[in-house]
């Protein structure tokens, strides 16, 4: 074999092809073995080598005396040989080819790649037609499976783009994706995110249309909700990315983004939108309700919005109602007061009755909205263990301060006021409930008998006596002292008398305002302007909202959405987008499961799914020829139970075979 050259007609470079020569016949002949195309330089000096490698290892020899770096190029070389599967240069067939004589012991398998969850995310890509999308968004064939590598990398391993070149190397990417795969270097995946990002809004519209014609959905429901993933790093040429003191994860220390999401009733993505860090939820409505009114065909059904009280403004629900629409919303804490007589003297409808959790309700009917009251007994528990917790820490702080009180040496007692208030805010939730008191301890001493009093003694009290004022000395110190002054003095100590009062910080709770928190406690109100929502039907379309914080919990532990290690704006909104793509692949597999029965989440079939595998199986003959044969490993009984309930066809799959 040797390396040869090829200009390219189409291109300035000069295409690489392996020749193969041989006779056929007696008569010589030369054929390609495989084109490595113009992004494959091999130096010119070695190429020799790197031929002479290939062909010992083809015929079954080690590598015998062969430098590391020809020694890596052969084997890159031969895998890739080995997944194309090109049987040009092979002789020609006879009708016993296929059985042949092997010796047993020296059989082996190399290049094994992880298929399983790749063959998995394929199919959902083909049902989805995403390659008819990114064609209609003027991707060519090889950015098609650049794409592809990109967003299933991101469904399987939750990579960035600097680590997937190292993953096509470990997953079956070349396989059933790209042939080339394993040759991609980290730039090209950057490109990609930036070429997807700037044709994310048609890309977001076809695949949700197909979406909702695959799985024939309900497009009349949107749920809406935001959440937020942090940065590793300054940001510092990323607008978006600001400081929020409102970090849900508690990573104050980061700068944030904020994304929105909104989804249909089954939990796919209609379409986001990424805000900046600051961005609170009630305020980022306007801006999504516009981007609804720009899709929203009048023909369709009247969409109805569900969301948290966090986006429940009375401004947000003016714009809804004035453009015709309807919602379903929790309203927020202030609204539920009141009904309080309600909550306590109205007959409620049990609606759910589980072992952990009964939740009864109450429909009240009014002019423009109708109300929904609830009581949970699991939010009851959930609450009152929040609460109480929070309790617990803030008592906690209010004794280490109790403690300061009384034996630091130098106390400020404003600054112990502040600390007091400090604390207040920082526990508003629970410290509305309780009265707080601080007084500072006082000393005061006056001569009282007729005996000759030491004037030393008298000194020393009115230096202890200025200390308090500058505030020097602790209530202890003080104490201690005057206890050893009376021993020392004991004469002149009797002819005085002295004032000492303990300094005083105390909270106690207010009852009647606890008492009014514990009849709402698991309570929750609900608010609508549809008037054909009976209370089990009103109830349980509002509980839809919890498919979007599934969709987060997958975003984040699943899909590799925090942390986001880009700095510029436009890779970090890319870095979001391959998320949400991933995730609506995703949904598709658990909603067919779903709709099979079958409960299992994305993460247990990844891992079940990754002990199946391609590999390469080398056969030496008996009659001198080394047969490689590629192909997928026999699958188990648990992933042939997972590809029939997802109707994936496992027994078609690419499979080569090279004879030398």
């Amino acid at each position: 074999m040797f390396f040869v050259e090829k200009k390219n007609k189409n291109s300035k470079k000069s295409v690489l092809q392996l020749i193969k020569s041989s006779r056929i016949s007696g008569n010589p002949r030369q054929e390609i073995v495989i084109s490595l195309g113009a992004d494959f330089p091999i130096p010119k000096g070695m190429r020799k080598d790197v031929a002479q490698a290939i062909t010992e290892k083809l015929s079954g020899q080690e590598f015998l005396f062969t430098k590391p770096e020809v020694k890596q190029y052969a084997e890159n070389i031969i895998r890739r040989i080995q997944q194309k599967g090109e049987t040009k240069h092979t002789q020609k067939r006879n009708e016993n080819e296929d059985i042949r004589e092997v010796f047993i012991d020296q059989v082996a398998h190399t290049s094994d790649r992880i298929a399983g969850p790749v063959i998995v995310g394929n199919a959902f890509w083909n049902d989805l037609h995403l390659d008819e999308i990114l064609e209609e968004a003027g991707f060519g064939k090889q950015h098609l499976k650049i794409a592809k590598i990109s967003i299933l990398n991101r469904l399987i391993s939750q990579d960035c783009e600097y680590a997937i070149p190292s993953w096509t190397k470990v997953y079956a990417a070349g396989d059933l994706i790209y042939e080339k795969a394993e040759n991609l270097g980290k730039d090209i995946f950057y490109k990609m995110s930036d070429k997807l990002l700037s044709k994310k809004s048609l890309i977001e519209k076809r695949l949700y249309s197909n979406l909702e014609s695959l799985f024939n959905l309900n497009n009349s429901i949107f749920l809406y909700d935001l959440t937020n993933t942090y940065f590793e790093g300054i940001c510092a040429e990323n607008p978006k990315a600001e400081f929020n003191g409102n970090q849900k994860e508690k990573r104050t220390d980061c700068k944030q983004i904020v994304i929105a999401l909104m989804l249909d009733g089954d939990g796919f993505v209609k379409f986001h939108k990424v805000f900046n860090g600051k961005m609170s939820d009630a305020k980022s409505f306007e801006k999504i309700l516009a981007a609804v009114l720009t899709e929203y065909d009048s023909k369709d059904e009247v969409p109805t919005f569900i969301f948290d009280r966090g986006i429940t403004s009375e401004e947000n629900l003016e714009l809804i109602k004035n453009k015709g629409f309807k919602y379903v919303v929790a309203s927020r804490n202030n609204l539920e007061n009141k009904y309080l007589s309600d909550y306590i003297h109205q007959d409620f409808q049990t609606i759910k009755d589980e072992k952990n959790n009964r939740v009864e309700v109450f429909l009240k009917k009014e002019e423009d909205e109708n109300y929904l009251l609830c009581k949970s007994s699991g939010r009851a528990r959930k609450e009152e263990a929040m609460r109480t917790k929070k309790e617990q820490k803030m008592i906690e702080e209010l004794q280490k301060l109790k403690i300061q009180v009384f034996s630091k040496q130098k106390i400020d007692h404003d600054l112990i006021s502040q600390k007091i208030g400090r604390i207040v805010e920082k526990y508003s939730s629970v410290s509305r409930f309780y009265d707080f008191g601080y007084l500072p301890f006082t000393f005061e001493f006056t001569v009282i008998g007729n005996g000759k009093v030491d004037k030393r003694f008298i000194n020393i009290l009115k230096n202890r006596n200025k200390k308090v004022a500058a505030h020097e000395i602790s209530f202890k110190n003080l104490k201690s002292d005057l206890i050893k002054y009376s021993n020392k003095y004991k004469n002149s100590f009797s002819q005085i008398e002295v004032t000492l009062t303990e300094p005083v910080l105390k909270w106690q709770t207010i009852e009647e305002k606890l008492d009014a928190e514990l009849n709402l406690e698991g309570n929750y109100l609900l608010r609508t302007n549809r008037d054909d929502l009976s209370e089990e039907t009103f109830w349980n379309v509002y509980t839809m909202l919890t498919r979007v914080e599934h969709a987060f919990r997958h975003l984040k532990t699943d899909l590799g959405l925090r942390p986001n290690y880009h700095h510029l704006e436009g890779r970090a909104d890319g870095h979001v987008f391959i998320s949400i793509l991933a995730y609506q692949i995703l949904q598709s597999i658990e909603y067919r499961l779903r709709r099979k029965g079958c409960s299992l989440s994305w993460n247990s079939i990844n891992r079940i799914m990754s002990s199946h595998t391609y590999s390469t199986m080398i056969f030496p003959c008996k009659d001198g020829r080394i047969v490689h044969s590629r192909k997928p490993g026999e699958p188990e009984e648990a992933h042939k139970k997972i590809y029939d309930m997802l109707s994936i066809d496992y027994e078609n799959l690419p499979k080569t075979k090279i004879v030398y």
